[in-house]
This record gives structure tokens, sequence and C-alpha cells, in this order.
């Protein structure tokens, strides 16, 4: 185990909070933030170089290149990091947290996940009741395949491009180009459906496959197609199903934490608006 490991082993929570961008980057202007609404008169003048920040800024930047920092890029860092609080200083000063939706997303994204904390791990108990409550969120969706032949406006005979098609005509000798070509592959109901239309998606996976049917109407034209294939819904595999399973707690997690957090931040502020 080399020691840049074993550093990043011993940093403590409080510091991995302050490795995390978004917390860096909001720290600052969170702070000069309140400073503002507590007195109105910043401290312009004065920057104090907290011990601990300039260790977490080393640390971190040790871990980074896996080696021992020297002297002249510790001092590198150090002035980094007075030039970005001098430029977050000046950037509220002239309201850029108020007026610029980047930095204001940026700085709500942050504030957000300060409030959101760390979840507990869960349990095996905790992620099979997620699957017991939503099991068909948790398996691969049945899809089709198929070819098809696309017109952008009704053609002048229906009957004619079917019976062409069901003669042999290659698919791509007749009508309009389609964005996503002759054929469309592996698509679920809910994928064709946020291109096409859910009509379109329900009538397409009811098709039976192996001849040329239409017209079919979608929210972009009319289809004749052909079903060349077709799978049904599957369980996620093993590890896939963990991963999802997982990410749905953190989500949850997350969504709770910052709720109970948010509420008696939400008590403090009346919303007007004008007539």
């Amino acid at each position: 185990m080399t020691a840049s490991r074993t550093r990043k082993q011993r940093l403590a929570p409080g510091r991995r909070l302050l490795a995390e961008p978004l917390v860096q980057f909001a720290m600052p202007a969170l702070a000069l933030f309140a400073l503002y609404a507590g007195t109105g008169e910043p401290e312009r003048r004065r920057i104090r170089i907290d011990p601990e920040v300039v260790s977490t800024l080393v640390e971190n930047r040790a871990l980074l290149l896996d080696r021992a920092l020297d002297e002249h890029e510790r001092r590198g860092l150090v002035d980094a990091f007075v030039e970005e609080e001098i430029l977050v200083r000046e950037a509220i000063a002239r309201g850029l947290h108020l007026h610029d939706p980047r930095v204001r997303a940026r700085l709500a994204a942050a504030m957000r996940f300060l409030l959101e904390g760390e979840p507990s791990p869960p349990s095996r108990a905790d992620l099979d009741r997620l699957l017991e409550e939503e099991p068909e969120r948790y398996r691969l969706p049945a899809w089709v395949s198929f070819e098809h032949v696309f017109f952008e406006t009704p053609p002048t005979s229906n009957a004619t491009v079917l019976a062409a098609l069901r003669q042999g005509r290659p698919a791509d000798e007749l009508g309009d180009s389609f964005w996503l070509g002759s054929r469309i592959e592996r698509m679920s109901e809910r994928e064709l459906a946020s291109v096409l239309g859910d009509g379109f998606a329900a009538r397409v996976m009811a098709t039976a496959p192996g001849s040329w049917s239409g017209p079919h109407a979608s929210a972009r034209g009319q289809h004749w197609l052909r079903i060349v294939d077709r799978g049904k819904a599957e369980a996620l595999p093993g590890e896939a199903l963990e991963d999802a399973l997982r990410q749905t707690w953190r989500e949850r997690s997350d969504r709770q934490a910052f709720d109970a957090e948010f509420a008696p931040l939400r008590d403090r502020y009346v919303v007007e608006s004008s007539p």
C-alpha cells in the first residue's frame, strides 16, 4: 500500500467533505454571503489562511499526484487559493451570485449536496424491500427491431406502397428519409414512445413479426413496417440489479435528508408575488 493511499484512508470525514469539488467551490461564497447578510460590510482586505484548509489542499494534491509536494508546490497551492478567494469576493461584490445563472446553479447544487449529507449504507433487507415494492422497475423491458418505410406526408396510394414492399421492393427505395434510418434496432416501447408517440409504440409492440403492414401513424408521419426481431422482458443480471437497487436507495435517502434539512430553511422565508 502506498503512502498516498494510507493518507487517503486517514483523511477525516470533515476533510473528505472539504475535498468535494462542489463544496470547495461553494464554501468561500457561502461564507462571504453570510458575512454580507449579517453585517452588510464585507471584510474585503484581509484573507486568513486557515492551516487546516492549507493542509487539505496539500493533502488532496498529494493524493492526486501520488507523491509528496515540495515547498514550491505548496506555495503555489496557497497562491492559487488566495487568487480564487479574491475573485470570489469580487464576484460577490458585483452580485454575480445573484444574477449569473451558472453561479446560482452551482451554489444551489453545492448547498443541496451539503444538506443531503452522506447516507448510511443499505442493508440487504432494505434492498430486498425495494425490489418487492417495484419489481418491474428492475427488469430489462421487452424490445423490438423492425424495418420501416417512412412518409412525412401520406402517399398517393397506401395500397401501392404495401404491395410493393410485399413483392420484395427494398425499403430504402421508397418513402422519405428518416433520421434514425430504415431499420430500428432493439427499442423498447418506452423508447419508441419518446421518439414517435405512445400510440405508434403500442401498435408496433403488438404487431406480429414476418410480413409488412401499414400504414401506422406516428407523431412524425406514416410508416409501413415489418418486425424482424423481438425480445421479452427479463430480470436485470445480478450485478446490474444490485447497482440499480443501491442507486434507488441513494436517491431516496438523499431526498429524505434534503427534505428534512430544507424544511426549516424554507420556514425562514415569506414568498411574495407581484399581482
